[in-house]
């Protein structure tokens, strides 16, 4: 279950944000519980994403990666640009918020002190300055651009430029930049109608647009950047291929209704002619005929033929 909280003076939310965030609790949705911009501290401490899986929600086997980032409580913070090294201490005082609000819970309720959540740093390119301070490590068993920090291995640091381009990273590039965010959206593009990639992903892209509305007051806190860049142009691309696709299929079913509302009144005549419905084979034999001989000679045929002459010339396969 997802709930949001926003004050006045709360001015982070970007179209990448919104995107971003989305597109992990509809991911992961089935499996747990997420909260966006939920409140840490008295002074309006935001966390982008909080999640809590169901242990026993959780599929037995991860459907990608971003499955497998979701096993385990963790706070997610998304970057459209690298983060500083000051904005990645102010995540990490929102973990340890967070950490802090979850055992006066627990102990609340005479419970076990639940261990420290994982932080998810998901950026879009390299936070130079950040791992240079930091001792960051390639973490062992993922993808490249899976990097650990510490304090005690719960920091994760995920490169989204850096990520190999399987479909078990495609929802993670989707959250990408420039070549990286282009890339997906045509993987995305290109996927089958019926794939779980495209229909989580395309209808975020369509309907947040990854904008906000002008008339909304926070627009004015986005930079130009923020406000026309490289989303907005995937955007259009994904709208276009999904028009043109829709205008193939919508040709197709036209051209199937068509046919089928040509030869409807054809079989209606054979039918009374012959004083008898067709049976399925002669209904395909006239179907393939009505487009080889076209529709005058179907109707010189049902016109002009005597009952048993018909019958004949539907079982003959070289009749014309």
């Amino acid at each position: 279950m997802a709930s949001s909280s926003l004050s006045p003076s709360f001015v982070t939310r970007t179209p990448y944000d919104l995107f971003a965030k989305a597109l992990v609790m509809a991911h992961e949705a089935p499996f747990g519980d997420a909260r966006s911009q939920f409140e840490l501290a008295a002074d309006a401490l935001y966390g982008d994403l909080a999640w809590t899986p169901h242990p026993r929600r959780l599929p037995r086997r991860p459907r990608d990666v971003l499955d497998r980032m979701a096993r385990r409580t963790s706070l997610w913070e998304f970057f459209h640009c690298a983060p500083r090294l000051m904005a990645l201490f102010a995540c990490l005082r929102k973990q340890l918020t967070w950490h802090a609000q979850r055992v006066s819970a627990a102990r609340a309720k005479k419970a076990p002190a639940p261990p420290m959540p994982w932080l998810w740093i998901i950026s879009s390119t390299a936070p130079r300055a950040v791992m240079r301070a930091l001792p960051f490590a390639p973490m062992k068993g993922w993808p490249t651009g899976f990097y650990e920090g510490p304090p005690s291995g719960t920091l994760r640091l995920v490169i989204v430029r850096e990520l190999p381009a399987t479909r078990d990273t495609l929802l993670l590039r989707v959250m990408g930049a420039g070549r990286t965010l282009h890339r997906a959206i045509d993987e995305i593009a290109a996927l089958p109608d019926d794939a779980p990639e495209r229909k989580i992903a395309l209808p975020l892209l369509m309907k947040l647009r990854l904008t906000l509305p002008d008339e909304d007051p926070l627009m004015k806190h986005l930079s130009p950047l923020e406000a026309s860049d490289a989303y907005q142009n995937a955007v259009k691309k994904i709208e276009q291929r999904a028009a043109e696709r829709a205008l193939e299929q919508g040709l197709e079913r036209g051209l199937e209704r068509g046919l089928a509302r040509g030869l409807a009144p054809m079989v209606h005549q054979f039918s009374r002619r012959l004083g008898r419905p067709l049976t399925d084979a002669e209904r395909v034999t006239l179907n393939t005929r009505l487009d080889a001989l076209g529709p005058e000679r179907i109707g010189d045929v049902v016109l002009d033929l005597a009952p048993d002459a018909l019958a004949a010339w539907l079982a003959d396969p070289d009749a014309r």
